[in-house]
């Protein structure tokens, strides 16, 4: 039996090598990449709380495909106001200003500060131990097959 090195040094030529695998291969490999996105999506959800639900009814996996030639698996947050929870907001202040009546009869017109709201990241650090272990699963299925893959970082 003949033997295969293969030396990748970016994601570009992993997945041009991928390409090339038998369909057998390419069957497992797409099992992998679907389970991966699957799992990433139930642990982002699980970051988020449970207040009202969008946030974490909004995470799911689309462009879930695997065939002869590809796998695709996609995670999204489709919450209208992920952006506000992962990234946080600037100080906001009231635009129009209210007018306060104190108890000694004076008046006076004030513009609240609502404050900021810092980011909370959830999405994008825990998807990366998932997409991290997709590549060492694919790896491994390779080395499987016989071919020689180094991984790196």
């Amino acid at each position: 039996m003949a033997s295969v090195t293969l030396t990748m040094e970016g994601l570009a030529e992993f997945k041009a090598e991928l390409l090339r695998l038998p369909i057998e291969l390419r069957a497992e490999a797409g099992n992998v990449v679907l389970s991966q996105a699957r799992a990433a999506a139930s642990a982002i959800a699980a970051g988020y709380p449970q207040k009202s639900g969008n946030l974490r009814s909004g995470v799911r996996t689309i462009k879930e495909a695997a065939d002869q030639y590809s796998a695709i698996a996609t995670v999204v947050s489709a919450s209208p106001h992920v952006l506000l929870y992962e990234r946080g907001t600037k100080p906001r202040a009231v635009r129009k200003p209210i007018v306060v009546k104190f108890k000694d009869g004076s008046y006076r017109r004030l513009k609240p500060n609502r404050g900021s709201m810092p980011g909370r990241e959830v999405f994008v650090p825990r998807i990366q131990p998932f997409r991290e272990g997709m590549y060492l699963k694919l790896a491994a299925i390779m080395r499987q097959a016989g071919l020689d893959v180094q991984t790196f970082g």
